[in-house]
Parts: C-alpha cells; sequence; structure tokens
C-alpha cells in the first residue's frame, strides 16, 4: 500500500485533546476539595467546558487518520495487528501497573487474573483506560464503516445536497441516542432495570463505540477530502466561532447551574455536562471544527506554542496512558507545598506538573528497547509541506 503524507494539523489537534484530557482529569482531583468555593467552581465550570472537546476529537482524529489512509486499499488482518502492537499491548501493559499501582495487593493469583481480565475488557483498571476499550472498537469495526462509505456515502456525495442530507440524518441521529443516554436509560423502571444485561449496557454505554461514532465519520468524512475539510473550517471560522460561544455559554450554564451548597460545603457535579448529553454533543462538534480550523492556520507557524502541540501530539498515546500515574504523583508531591493556596492556583500547578510528567515518562520510556510496547508507535511518517492536499477519492 502506497504510503500517503501525514495529515500535519492532525498533531496539534491531539496535542490539544490530549491537554482537554489532563485538564478534566486535574479538576477531577480538585472539586471535592472542602475549601472549594462557589467562585471558584464557577472558574472550574468554565475550565471543564473548555476540555470537553477532549475524546470527541480523539474520536474524530481516528475517523480522519484511518479512512484517509486505509480507504482505497485494506488489508485488514495486517491492519487489525498493527493496532493490536500499538494500541492494545501498551494498555495491557499498563493495566497490569495500574492494577498494583492503585488497589491492595491481589489476594491471590486466581483472583488477581481475574480481574485482569475483567479490566481488560470493561476499561476498568484506572479511570481513564475505558476509552482504549471503546476506540478498539472502530478499528475492529472498520470494514463495516469502510463498507458504509463506499456504497452509503460515494453515493449520496454525488451532490452538495446529498451529502448535507446525509450528515444532517446522521447528525440527528446521534442527538437523540445522546438524549437517550442522559435522559431514558438512567430512568429506565423494572423490570428492565433489574436484568442484567441491561444494567451491563446501562452501565459501560459510555465506552461502546455505537455512543461515538458520529465523530468518528465526520472525521471519515472529512479524511476523504482534506483540501475541501481545510477550506470549509477555515471559511466558518467566524460564524461558527459565533456557534461555539452560545454553546460554550450553554454548556458552562448548566454545569454552574449544578453547583450545590451545603453542610459539606460547594459540590460540583461534572456528569451534568457527560459528553452523551444532546448540549454537549452539539458543543463537542462545533468546538471540533473551530479547533481544526485554528490548527490549519497554524500549521505551518513555527512558534514554541505550536511546536509544544505537535510535540504532545507525536505521543499522545503514551501521554494519555501515562498521565492518571504521573497526575497522582504530582498532587502527592506538591500536597506539602500549595496548602496554602487557593484551589485554583493549586490546580493550575497541579496540571502542568501532571502533563510535564507524562512527557517526560512517555519520552524515557520510547527510548528503551521495545518501548513501544509501553507508549504506542515510535515513529510516525513525515508531514510534507503539501501533505494531504488530496485524499483517496474524489467523490467527498
Amino acid at each position: 500500500m502506497t504510503k500517503k503524507s501525514a495529515i500535519e494539523e492532525i498533531q496539534a489537534l491531539r496535542g490539544v485533546a490530549f491537554l482537554g484530557v489532563a485538564l478534566q482529569h486535574t479538576l477531577g482531583a480538585f472539586i471535592h476539595r472542602p475549601d472549594l468555593t462557589r467562585g471558584d467552581a464557577v472558574a472550574y465550570a468554565f475550565l471543564f467546558t473548555l476540555a470537553k472537546l477532549a475524546v470527541p476529537a480523539f474520536v474524530f482524529i481516528t475517523g480522519m487518520v484511518v479512512l484517509y489512509n486505509y480507504y482505497d486499499q485494506l488489508d485488514y488482518p495486517r491492519f487489525l495487528w498493527r493496532r493490536i502492537q500499538e494500541i492494545l499491548i501498551p494498555y495491557l501493559a499498563w493495566t497490569v501497573f495500574y492494577s498494583f499501582y492503585a488497589g491492595p495487593p491481589p489476594e491471590s493469583a486466581v483472583s488477581w487474573a481475574r480481574d485482569l481480565a475483567r479490566n481488560l475488557l470493561t476499561g476498568d483498571g484506572s479511570y481513564h483506560l475505558w476509552f482504549v476499550v471503546m476506540i478498539f472498537q472502530f478499528y475492529l469495526l472498520y470494514p463495516i464503516f469502510r463498507w458504509g462509505f463506499r456504497h452509503i456515502g460515494e453515493r449520496a456525495a454525488r451532490s452538495s445536497r446529498g451529502l448535507v442530507a446525509l450528515m444532517s440524518l446522521l447528525g440527528i441521529g446521534y442527538l437523540v441516542l445522546t438524549w437517550l443516554s442522559y435522559s431514558v436509560i438512567p430512568n429506565v423502571g423494572e423490570p428492565l432495570a433489574l436484568s442484567k444485561v441491561w444494567q451491563l449496557f446501562s452501565d459501560y454505554r459510555d465506552r461502546t463505540f455505537l455512543f461515538w461514532f458520529f465523530y468518528f465519520i465526520l472525521g471519515g468524512a472529512a479524511g476523504l477530502a482534506v483540501s475541501r475539510w481545510r477550506q470549509w473550517t477555515t471559511q466558518a471560522l467566524w460564524w461558527n466561532g459565533a456557534l461555539f460561544a452560545v454553546l460554550f455559554l450553554w454548556v458552562t450554564r448548566q454545569l454552574v447551574a449544578g453547583i450545590t451548597e451545603g453542610a459539606e460545603g460547594v459540590i460540583m457535579d461534572v456528569n451534568v455536562a457527560t459528553s452523551l448529553r444532546p448540549s454537549v454533543a452539539l458543543y463537542s462538534v462545533s468546538v471540533i471544527v473551530l479547533a481544526y480550523g485554528l490548527a490549519t492556520r497554524w500549521r505551518y507557524s513555527g512558534d514554541p506554542l505550536s511546536r509544544v502541540m505537535h510535540l504532545l501530539g507525536r505521543h499522545s498515546y503514551g501521554l494519555y496512558l501515562a498521565h492518571a500515574f504521573t497526575l497522582d504523583l504530582t498532587a502527592r508531591a506538591i500536597r506539602p507545598y500549595v496548602h496554602n493556596l487557593t484551589p485554583l492556583p493549586a490546580m493550575t500547578i497541579t496540571f502542568i506538573g501532571c502533563v510535564a510528567g507524562a512527557l517526560t515518562l512517555t519520552l524515557l520510556l520510547g527510548r528503551m528497547p521495545r518501548g513501544e510496547w509501553l507508549v504506542g508507535s515510535k515513529a510516525r511518517r513525515k508531514p510534507s509541506a503539501k501533505a494531504a492536499s488530496t485524499s483517496g477519492t474524489a467523490n467527498f
């Protein structure tokens, strides 16, 4: 298979998405502090909304890169084996690590192996590993998605009106799905709620590909028409920027409305801004389009911030796997020194330490023999100045 030039702005988008993940989890460590004030909680709400692009952006990137590279030709066994090496083997290694780091010693080898097997299947080895379980389903099911793009997408994309109609239909369907996830599924009554199968589906729906499919398809459509996608996202910067501002305030208002004060202090419920909610889904699409347009404008700037984003993007998978560990280490290390600080400055210091620590650890592990088994692929294709000017098909 002929290799294509890398889509350069993808690395910056990956870097931003990772920072969103790290920020969300850092905020999660601080929202339960007893000295949290309402003002701190409101500030956290704004930051949390900004960080909500993370998982949808990663799913979008996966769809874009996979369709861009494997639409015309697909050797599925080789494709899947590469993802097992680059994704599942590091996931296995870190699941084993977190099983020892986060919990008490196993009672027996048998119980440990049983718990490990369950954690590998569910992503419960650590609070962030669920994402790997979810994203790998798209690789497993890629031939089905590819068939859909070839037999449905290409037919609809023969006209701009047909493509808009198809994406609108999928978008409406996805909004209905998020409404069901947020408003219906948690409130299902007996006897369905007592069914073990239903409980399993309800508890783990957030790591089921079905509840993230729209971002993958949106990314795939972008990957099949990279130059047109770049042009559209940059042209949409102004009007989509205004839409982003409205949706940002809407989601933030929902978060602020969930802040309560009582005997236990200020309590902030971040679950009201779950990605599986219609308002957050609309916001996520807008912020992906906005972030991509900005990344396209920014991709050849070469300034220090751009280089940092590209560095984070190149190592985003290793950073994702490691950051929960470095976040905990950072919080433990600085706790004796920040007790006099208000929550917001303490959170900022912890966030910086988490990211810097994860990057340092990922780079060090990547230099080890077979380091890719711990942090994913070492090498990525070098982008060119004319990278991805065309895609594998002219129909999208």
